[in-house]
């Protein structure tokens, strides 16, 4: 919806304070920043303006096609068809972070067993301090005090600093 003050807002084609008395078209954002026209959408300008312009007839015809493609997404069966797909991807990240978090699990138990190495200092310890408020676990370097995930460590650096 163009945000529009009669009295202080201008034509976005001649620059001009769009008056009280004006005639005014305007034309919610439909077009990204990478279209030539897109200083047009989400703009208002002079209604002589809009007339005069020699872009109209595209600027036109895309507004169409956005206000379809706008009208097609608004249907019923579309509706439940995105609220499915986002479903679907709600349960992935949930299975994803749900094997991140078994990983890290596995991983924390050789940690606190024969230590880690922290890919930011380069120490090697047993004891990383777990963050919670996350949905996919990770560690802080009681060290460095950065963090990382538990599959970050350097595992095989400890390992061989152990048989030494």
């Amino acid at each position: 919806m163009v945000l529009l003050i009669r009295g202080k807002s201008r034509c976005s084609r001649c620059g001009q304070v769009l008056a009280k008395e004006d005639e005014i078209v305007g034309f919610t954002h439909f077009l990204g920043a990478e279209h030539h026209l897109w200083r047009y959408s989400d703009s208002a300008m002079h209604a002589a303006c809009f007339k005069d312009w020699p872009e109209k007839d595209e600027f036109e015809r895309l507004y169409a096609e956005a206000g379809e493609k706008r009208r097609a997404l608004a249907k019923p069966e579309r509706i439940e068809e995105l609220r499915r797909a986002q479903a679907q991807e709600h349960e992935a990240r949930i299975r994803r972070d749900a094997e991140h978090n078994a990983s890290h699990a596995r991983i924390m138990a050789t940690v606190q067993e024969h230590g880690a190495v922290c890919p930011h200092c380069g120490l090697r310890s047993t004891s990383f301090r777990e963050l919670d408020g996350t949905d996919r676990l990770r560690l802080a370097c009681r060290a460095c005090g950065r963090s990382c995930n538990a599959d970050e460590l350097n595992l095989a650096a400890s390992d061989a600093e152990k048989t030494r």
